[in-house]
Parts: C-alpha cells; sequence; structure tokens
C-alpha cells in the first residue's frame, strides 16, 4: 500500500485531505509541522510527501530544503499543496528547492488524486536515483528572504485590518454597553463595581460616578445579600461558572426594585479571576403582573373549584335520581305484579271451575287483559335493564327447532283467531347454536306480533338465513313478512325510537307501548347484529334482525338426551353400587335419589362438603355426586380434601354443578374431580356419566336388576302441562317419567320456594351475601330439575348480577321479577295438585312402634331407605304423632337424620303407647 506523509498545521484540513487518501487506499501518516515530519519520515520512510507552505516551528520551505539534501529522503517525491500564498516567487522557491508539484487549494479531489498519481509514476520512470537542488545557498537565501518580506508586508496589512476591526468592534461593543436595554456592569471579585452602563444607572437611581465608589453589595437588599454571597464563593473556588436569580436592589431615591440578574466570571490568562460580568433586568412591573396574576389563577382555582364540586353535586344527583327511578321502576314492578299474579291465578281457578258460558267468557276477557298489562310491564322493565346495561344474555346450547316451536305456540292463538296463513323458510342452519334462546324468540316474536295486529288478511312469512359464518359462529338473518297496511317514509324515520308508534295519534286503532322494536333493536346490538325494515303502505312490510350465534358441540340428540339412550343407560347400572349424594337443597336431592334409586344404586345424602368429608373418611363408597356451592364447605373445597384421605385419591368424584363454563370446569378438574353432570338433571347425562366412571362389573348386569314401578307416567296431565313456565315434560323427564314423585316435588318445590325473595331480602339486609348467593343458586338448580324454566332462566340473571356485585336497585328488580313469577307458577302448581285429602286413620300403636324402631337404624348410619320406609307409612305416622310426626317428615325428607332421630325421641316421650 503507498504510504503518503501529509504535512498541514490546521487540523480540520488535515483531517479531510487523510480521509480523502485513505478512502482511495493510501496509508498517511500525518504531522502538523516540518520538525515532527521530518521525524516521522525518517522513522518510517513514505512513499511521497504532501505538505502545506506556512505552518509554525518549520515551514514547508525550510522542510524541503532539508528533505533534498537528506541522503535517504532525497529519493522521496516532495509535493507542496498550499493556499495562504500564490505569487510566482513560492512556486519558484517550492521547484528550485526540488518540489515535484507545488499545488494550490482548493482542488477538485479528482484533480488532486490525479496529480499525486503522476507525481508517482514520474518519479519511478526517472534515471536517476533522487534530486539534488541546483540551488546555491545564496541563491536560497535571497529567494527564501523575498517571500518572507511578502509573507511579512501581507501579515502587517492583515494585522491592520484586525487592529480597524477591533476598533470597529470596540465601538460596536461600547455603543451596545452603554445603550442596552438591560443594565450591564463589570465587577471585581471583592464586589466593587469596575465598568457600568447607563441602563443600570437608570434602574437604580445612581449616576456612574456614584456607583464606581460603592460596592454591589451596598445596594443589595439585605434579604437578598447572603445568597449572593454565597454564589460568588462558589463561582471563585471554580465550583460554577454562572449563576441566574432574582433579587432586590436598593434605589438612591427610596424603595426597592427586583432585577433577574446573571452573573459570570471572567478569569486572567492565568487561570486567577478576574473580574465578574453581570446583567441586570428590571422585572418590577413583571412581579407586579404575576401577583397580580397568581391572584386571579387563585381565584379562578376557587371558581373552578366551586364548580366542580357543583358538577360533582349535579352527578351525585343525577346518580341518585337514576338509582331512584331504578328502584322505581323494581318497586313499580313488584306493585304491579303482585295484585297482577292474583289476578291472574284467580282467573284461572274461576275458568276451571266455572261453568256459565258468559262467566268463562268475562274470565277470558280479564285473563287478556291481565296478560297485556303483564307484556306492557315486561317491556318497559327490559328496555329499563338495557338502557342502564344491565341485562345479561345467556350463552348456552339450543335447539333452533325448539325455539322456533316455542314462537310459534304463542303466536298461534292469534293467528288462528286472524284467519292468517303463517309461513316458514329456512336454510341449512345447524340444528343446535349457542346463545340466548329466550332473547331471540323476544325478538321474533315482537316482530310477529306486529305483523299479526297490523295484517287483517292474507300471509305472514318467516324466513331464517345464514348471512357468513366462520369456524367457531355464525350470523342469522330472521325475518317476518307480512301483508298488512304497510308503513310510510315519513313513519320510519322514528319507527325503532323508544316509545315511538307508526300510529301515534289519540285516535289509534292499534295498542301497544311503542317499546317493542326499541327493545329487539337493543337485543340485536347486544347480539352483535343489526335491524332494518323495508315496507310499501298498503301491500305490507318485512322486519328482519340479525344475531351472532356459536356453533355448539351437541347433536340434536344429545341435547335433547334421546330416551332410547337413556333406557339402556339405566339398564347397563349395577344394583349394588353405593353413591354418596352432595346436595343441600332438598329438592335436587330428592330428585337424584329418585332417579338413582329407581336405578337399584343405593343412595347416602350429606347436605354439605363437610358432612360428605366425615362420611368418606368412616365409609366405602362406589361414587360421589358433589354439589359445588354449598353453605359450610363447598364442593371444591372437600374435593381437595377427599383427596388427601388415603386410599381415597382414586375415588371417582362427579361435580353436579349449573356453571358448566369452561373456567368453571377447570376449577374442577384443578381440585380434583372427575368429571361434570349438568344441572339441571338429565338422566342419559347422568346415567351416561355414571357408566363411564363405576367399576366395569356394572355393565354385566342384566335390565332385571332395574326396579320398575307402576307409578310411570309417559306424560304429565292436562292440569300440568297448561301451567305457563313449566316444561312438565322435561320435568318428568327427569324423574324417569314417575308422575307421582314428579307431583310430590312440585307440591314441596311450591311450599318451599316460594317466600325464598323474602328470604334473600333478608340476607342482603344483614349483608350475608354468600348465604344470598347460595340461595339464588340453590333455587335456580331446584327450577331447572322440575322444568320451571320461566323461574330458572330469571334466577340466572339474578345470580349473575349478584355474583358482579350489582347495585341494589338493580337486585331488586330482579328480584321482584322472580318474586312475582315465583308466586304465580306456585300459585299455579298448588291449584292444579291440591294436597289430597285423606280420610282418618285408626292408629295402630304397635305398628307405629315397629315403624319407629325398623327407622331408628337406618336414620342412626344414614340410609337413604329411611325415606322408602317413611313414605310407605307416612299417613300411619301423621296420625299418631301429630307435630312430632310433622317435623319427622320434614327433616327425614330434607335428609336432615340426627334431626329425625331427635323427633322421634320426642315422639317416644309424648306418647306413653310407643314406651316398651
Amino acid at each position: 500500500m503507498t504510504h503518503i506523509l501529509l504535512v498541514d498545521d490546521i487540523e480540520e484540513h488535515r483531517y479531510l485531505l487523510e480521509a480523502l487518501l485513505q478512502g482511495n487506499g493510501y496509508r498517511v501518516t500525518a504531522a502538523d509541522n516540518g520538525q515532527e515530519a521530518l521525524v516521522a519520515a525518517r522513522r518510517d520512510p513514505p512513499d511521497a510527501i504532501v505538505t502545506d507552505a506556512l505552518m509554525p516551528q518549520m515551514d514547508g520551505f525550510a522542510l524541503c530544503r532539508i528533505w533534498t539534501q537528506d541522503e535517504v529522503l532525497k529519493n522521496i517525491p516532495f509535493i507542496f499543496y498550499s493556499a495562504t500564498y500564490t505569487s510566482p516567487e513560492d512556486r519558484k522557491l517550492a521547484l528550485a528547492l526540488g518540489a515535484m508539484r507545488y499545488l494550490v487549494k482548493p482542488l477538485e479531489p479528482e484533480v488532486l488524486l490525479g496529480e499525486l498519481a503522476a507525481v508517482l509514476q514520474e518519479w519511478a520512470a526517472r534515471p536517476m536515483p533522487g534530486l539534488v537542488s541546483a540551488l546555491e545557498d545564496s541563491a536560497f537565501l535571497a529567494l527564501y528572504e523575498a517571500v518572507l518580506t511578502r509573507k511579512l508586508e501581507s501579515k502587517l496589512v492583515q494585522l491592520e485590518a484586525v487592529n480597524r476591526r477591533l476598533s470597529e468592534s470596540e465601538a460596536r461593543f461600547r455603543a451596545t454597553f452603554d445603550q442596552a436595554a438591560v443594565g450591564i456592569a463589570r465587577v471585581a471579585p471583592d464586589g466593587a463595581w469596575l465598568e457600568v452602563n447607563q441602563k443600570l444607572c437608570d434602574i437604580v437611581g445612581y449616576s456612574q460616578e456614584e456607583l464606581l465608589n460603592v460596592s454591589f453589595q451596598a445596594i443589595t437588599h439585605p434579604d437578598d445579600l447572603a445568597v449572593d454571597l454565597v454564589l460568588m464563593r462558589q463561582m471563585l473556588a471554580g465550583e460554577r461558572h454562572t449563576y441566574s436569580r432574582e433579587k432586590r436592589y436598593l434605589r438612591k431615591p427610596g424603595g426597592a426594585v427586583w432585577i433577574n440578574l446573571t452573573v459570570r466570571l471572567v478569569r486572567a490568562t492565568d487561570g486567577s479571576p478576574d473580574y465578574f460580568i453581570s446583567v441586570i433586568e428590571d422585572i418590577t412591573e413583571k412581579k407586579r403582573i404575576g401577583e397580580e396574576l397568581d391572584r386571579h389563577r387563585n381565584h379562578l382555582e376557587e371558581l373552578v373549584a366551586t364548580r366542580t364540586r357543583e358538577l360533582a353535586q349535579a352527578k351525585l344527583t343525577a346518580e341518585t335520581a337514576n338509582a331512584a327511578k331504578s328502584a322505581f321502576v323494581a318497586n313499580m314492578s313488584h306493585e304491579i305484579r303482585t295484585p297482577l299474579n292474583a289476578i291472574l291465578g284467580l282467573t284461572y281457578l274461576l275458568q276451571r271451575g266455572a261453568v256459565d258460558p258468559v262467566l268463562i267468557e268475562r274470565a277470558g276477557k280479564i285473563k287478556s287483559a291481565s296478560e297485556h298489562l303483564l307484556s306492557v310491564i315486561n317491556d318497559i322493565l327490559d328496555f329499563s335493564k338495557i338502557e342502564a346495561g344491565k341485562l345479561l344474555l345467556m350463552n348456552i346450547d339450543f335447539s333452533l327447532d325448539h325455539m322456533l316451536d316455542n314462537v310459534m305456540s304463542m303466536i298461534g292463538p292469534r293467528l288462528r283467531e286472524k284467519q292468517l296463513e303463517l309461513v316458514i323458510s329456512r336454510d341449512q342452519l345447524p340444528a343446535v347454536l349457542k346463545g340466548d334462546a329466550t332473547r331471540l324468540a323476544q325478538s321474533l316474536l315482537n316482530y310477529l306480533s306486529n305483523a299479526v295486529k297490523f295484517t287483517e288478511r292474507g300471509v305472514i312469512g318467516v324466513r331464517l338465513s345464514k348471512v357468513e359464518e366462520s369456524p367457531v359462529d355464525l350470523l342469522v338473518r330472521f325475518e317476518v313478512e307480512d301483508t298488512g297496511i304497510g308503513i310510510s317514509n315519513r313513519q320510519f324515520e322514528h319507527l325503532f325510537a323508544a316509545f315511538e308508534q307508526a300510529d301515534a295519534s289519540t285516535t289509534r286503532r292499534f295498542g301497544g307501548t311503542g317499546l317493542g322494536l326499541a327493545i329487539t333493536r337493543r337485543l340485536a346490538h347486544l347480539m352483535d347484529g343489526e335491524v332494518g325494515a323495508r315496507s310499501t303502505p298498503g301491500k305490507g312490510s318485512c322486519f328482519w334482525f340479525t344475531a351472532r350465534l356459536g356453533k355448539s358441540d351437541y347433536t340434536l340428540d344429545e341435547l335433547a338426551e334421546a330416551p332410547m339412550v337413556y333406557e339402556l343407560s339405566v339398564q347397563a347400572l349395577h344394583s349394588g353400587h353405593r353413591i354418596l349424594l352432595v346436595e343441600d337443597n332438598p329438592v335436587n336431592q330428592e330428585v337424584a335419589v329418585e332417579l338413582l334409586t329407581e336405578a337399584g344404586l343405593k343412595v347416602d345424602v350429606a347436605n354439605n362438603g363437610r358432612v360428605a368429608l366425615e362420611r368418606v373418611r368412616a365409609e366405602d363408597f362406589d361414587l360421589i355426586l358433589m354439589d359445588i356451592q354449598m353453605p359450610e364447605m363447598d364442593g371444591l373445597e372437600a374435593t381437595r380434601a377427599i383427596r388427601r384421605i388415603p386410599g381415597r385419591d382414586m375415588l371417582p368424584i362427579l361435580a353436579m354443578t349449573a356453571n358448566a363454563f369452561d373456567e368453571d370446569r377447570e376449577h374442577c378438574i384443578a381440585a380434583g374431580m372427575n368429571d361434570f353432570v349438568a344441572k339441571p338433571v338429565d338422566p342419559q347425562q347422568l346415567f351416561g356419566t355414571l357408566l363411564r366412571w363405576l367399576p366395569d362389573k356394572s355393565l354385566a348386569e342384566s335390565a332385571a336388576a332395574v326396579v320398575q314401578t307402576d307409578v310411570r307416567a309417559s306424560a304429565p296431565g292436562p292440569e300440568l302441562s297448561t301451567i305457563a313456565g313449566l316444561d312438565a315434560a322435561l320435568g318428568l323427564k327427569r324423574l324417569n317419567g314417575n308422575l307421582a314423585a314428579y307431583a310430590r316435588l312440585l307440591r314441596r318445590y311450591a311450599a318451599t320456594h316460594v317466600d325464598d325473595m323474602i328470604r334473600l331480602r333478608q340476607h342482603l339486609a344483614a349483608r350475608e351475601q354468600e348465604a344470598a348467593h347460595l340461595l339464588v343458586h340453590s333455587l335456580k338448580g331446584a327450577s331447572g330439575n322440575l322444568g320451571a324454566s320461566s323461574v330458572q332462566y330469571m334466577a340466572t340473571e339474578l345470580e349473575v348480577a349478584l355474583q358482579a356485585g350489582g347495585d341494589a336497585a338493580w337486585i331488586e328488580e330482579l328480584a321482584g321479577g322472580v318474586e312475582t313469577e315465583l308466586q304465580r307458577l306456585t300459585g299455579a302448581i298448588l291449584a292444579a295438585l291440591p294436597v289430597e285429602v285423606t280420610p282418618p286413620v285408626e292408629v295402630d300403636w304397635q305398628t307405629v312402634r315397629q315403624v319407629l324402631d325398623q327407622l331408628e337404624p337406618l336414620l342412626t348410619a344414614s340410609r337413604i331407605q329411611a325415606n322408602e320406609v317413611f313414605e310407605i307409612n307416612a299417613v300411619l305416622l301423621g296420625a299418631a304423632l301429630g307435630s312430632p310426626g310433622a317435623a319427622l317428615a320434614q327433616r327425614i325428607e330434607s335428609f336432615l337424620y340426627p334431626e329425625a332421630l331427635e323427633c322421634i325421641r320426642q315422639a317416644r316421650e309424648m306418647h306413653t303407647q310407643l314406651a316398651g
């Protein structure tokens, strides 16, 4: 690599030239004067030298003379590259001394690189090994003297120009100093004024002569002086270079002036402190304005604080008013629903018992009017919940056909009454979907009700179509088209607004609240859908809404729990297995016990997790059915405790819960449970799950082990089938068709749960949140098991609200709805299933004593057979024991066996006939 020695006293020039040469493949050594260049060249001879002319210590001309006379260096080409002097004498002297080139700055990089390459090529082609200078000493000195003289003359010209500029600068500085808009001063290290301008004199009210005879300390406000002295000491010690601060000067006329002071220390060439430069700005007016602004700002802050308090109070007032409105709506619902429930119930009884056609017709009109009023109340409450963001949608598996059947069954009588034809068409949609079937039916029913209302003759069409589909869900469009009166464009504008109707005149033909379409729109939005309509006056209308529904993992058979599969499951179970049922709700206990005992299984009952834990420690069971939410110890805690018992780690534990979401299942698995049985309990699911976890010998037993009774019925009677909100067929199915057991459980349900909302309010008033939640959870489970679907749905909403920590007005609104529906449903149940009056029974005390002797060991061992023995002899025991007998019945039915033993002890003490 070609080595170039670069010599230039200006660092920027040297840096740029060095970068240029290195960037083009040269190796560069740099020096900033002739002496350094000689040392570097003798240590590491280059291939060429490029040097400036004018440099300190040894310039380029002196370096060239020494270079060309050195025995080693004279064989290396010498190039001048200078811009300081460009006269012919400079070039002549350089070439006379033996330089190959005298290049003048600035020069284009390509030209410079070309000249350097040419020099190296020419030098390599020379026959002589080096250049011997022909210039004699006298000639050199003459030329050198001429160059230096010219340099000196040029320097003198430059100095004169510099002096002239300095004088001009001094004049400008003095003018600036004297006429500056701020005070400027030079101050000695001891604080004496050395030089001041007129502005400073104006600020402090002193003349220049007066100021120069005092120090700055003399005119500084005493309260501000200490800080100045500390800052000055720090500057003199080199701890800081400058400072700025606000302070006060004492004016000669009197008073003080606020200034902004900036100070900087100037040091001499030896580093010692020379003087301070001070810049002083009068800020008295700024301070006054600032203080005034502060006063205004403080006043503004007071105004803002006052306004904020007023807004907060207004917000609180609005929230209070809104809460009062919600409470009013809830109370209104309760107050209207309670007498309305009585009206509907009494009307039902009146219709059943009446024989007079006129009376029957009038009762029917009362019923229709009451149902209309109930629908109005429901619309208002639904809209209120939607507006408050408190309407919660369910996301459960449902049969699309079943949902449509429910809607058609509700709208069917009105269609037949007006002799309208209904046509239903649908795309290929899954038979089972996930979503809120109740709200879908409500939306569809709103459209159908309007279609029937506004159509006198013709056809009403219902169409279901698929708009879009993804791997997990699909968007479904529901349309209702009629041939009615139609709607004008002017009426379309507010069609889906709340409390708006197409005909709002006082003479309108059609009734309604104007909420149905608004509710449908809000429900569609909650289901990630939209609403719309089209209409032609006189020809009809088409209303539609869309809803995003999830895809289900169940087939229709799995969802419906096919009876044939159920029967096979029952027949496959072994009658000898022992099951521990852990459940706190009496109705749920009896449903499960009825199913399991009919299959020949031996069932023991524990009312909570703590009792179950004690039983499992002391006894052996083949399987445990474990509820999750129970008092004292819940199912998860009990399962974890059971798994810690030696030898119980493989005992099958199945969760019985209505909370069948993924996170609930994960909690159950984490606690050590093996599987799930969803509530309400479906026989096929229950027995299918039992088959998976009971020992294999259960599959070898014949169907003969299953106990068949003569109380089995294939369908509920008309007195149950006509009760609104009760799916009697589903409830009967859960009991394997045992109509007598189903009727008994319905009576018990009506008697034990009718006052649940009263108890709920008592728990909430006492801040017993867990007890309140358990009560609603129990009501939901019992309602689901018996097919009380309306109460089950409303109790589910209430449970979710309690879990979410909903406000009191919301809770009361939901509780009022549950209470009204419970009162209506339980009244209808008791009216349809009156308690049978039994004739007096002659007491056989010996038989009573034998029954009690049989019951006591069963109760002591907590055996479920105690319930069977008692049920067979219930009439006899009730007639014989009186109030202890009633208490005994209640406790045995609730599986409170220790308490039942206490009742028997009391009965023996009361009746001497039982002694011996």
